[in-house]
């Protein structure tokens, strides 16, 4: 009998599914597997292969201002009792367990005090000044880091598996010669979506081809949208990249030996600004702004053609769902065993 994995998955964005997506075969070598979520979507998606539990949204019937939380991101609500009783209940189901969380910390702490051994997925940015991310993280056995050791500051560096960018793509150094136009890939940030028709209209000479949002439309005639695509690869032919800072997003990009111009999101504990200053730190992408990128166009990208492309690939592994299932079994071995 394989011994059982709980795995969360976080709904925002695509980072957290397609990390799974990655992951879930592998692990199944090892693990008896239980899908964890709070989306519907994620739900229906991976219903008919695995074992889901979608538990209740927190944001579900509030019962108060979630501003006066003293708990962040953490409302006083109905919804979040339900979810509360329902990861409980899950647990009490199982027999031996470890949690992997990708990514809630509500709920790690929860398993942790509920007696399971929790494994959490280390993300870039500022913890240390957040109570619930602090005794949390400070609570779990091991936290996996799915990117290399990028010179952090880490205090839980002792207990941290660094296992390099990962993703779809093996690690290959595409060779591309057109620095001239300019492919956007804005994740999930309207702020970087809103500035494309001003940078296209300013660069007249340049086709700006855009990747990932449904029914783009642009006026600007150097425009060209491809809509959702199922692989960037087959549609990377400019060596200028800007995206925002998710680390899937950036794990593909790097994969494919391709240096990213990146325009961070505003997140919570600023993780994207953090990841994009490291890789910058390292020589590997430019941070910017809009605001940058709409005035000073051409000084950013003559920092992109100083960066490091030879080593770029260095930085990712294909082996590493492996060393994840790998550290997941010595981890439940050492707890249990």
């Amino acid at each position: 009998m394989r011994p059982n994995l709980l795995y969360y998955i976080h709904h925002h964005g695509h980072g957290h599914f397609s990390r799974f997506s990655l992951l879930a075969k592998e692990l199944q070598k090892s693990f008896e597997l239980t899908v964890v979520c709070c989306s519907r979507t994620i739900e229906e998606k991976l219903n008919d292969s695995f074992n889901v539990v979608r538990l209740e949204d927190k944001w579900n019937s509030i019962l108060g201002d979630p501003c006066f939380s003293p708990i962040e991101r953490t409302p006083y609500s109905f919804g979040a009792q339900a979810r509360s009783d329902q990861f409980t209940k899950l647990i009490r189901n199982k027999s031996k367990m470890l949690f992997l969380s990708d990514y809630s910390m509500e709920l790690s702490l929860i398993a942790r005090l509920s007696g399971v051994p929790t494994v959490i997925f280390k993300q870039h940015g500022h913890y240390l000044n957040d109570p619930l991310s602090k005794i949390t993280i400070d609570s779990a056995e091991l936290l996996i880091a799915p990117f290399p050791n990028l010179e952090e500051f880490n205090p839980w560096e002792d207990k941290t598996i660094y296992t390099g960018f990962f993703s779809r793509y093996s690690p290959e150094q595409k060779m591309l010669d057109n620095f001239k136009d300019v492919t956007i890939i804005p994740g999930s940030s309207s702020e970087l979506s809103d500035s494309i028709e001003t940078l296209a209209i300013s660069n007249p000479s340049r086709v700006f081809t855009v990747i990932g949002i449904k029914d783009f439309q642009s006026k600007a005639k150097n425009v060209v949208s491809l809509g959702r695509v199922k692989s960037i690869k087959e549609y990377l032919n400019t060596k200028i990249v800007i995206t925002a800072a998710g680390n899937n997003s950036i794990a593909e990009i790097l994969s494919l030996g391709i240096n990213p111009i990146i325009v961070p999101e505003e997140r919570p504990f600023k993780e994207q600004l953090h990841k994009a200053e490291l890789l910058e730190k390292q020589n590997l992408a430019v941070k910017t702004s809009t605001l940058e990128l709409k005035t000073t166009f051409e000084k950013v990208l003559a920092k992109s053609k100083k960066l490091d492309s030879v080593n770029t690939i260095k930085h990712c592994n294909k082996q590493a769902p492996k060393l994840i299932r790998e550290s997941l079994v010595e981890t439940y071995e050492r707890v249990y065993e």
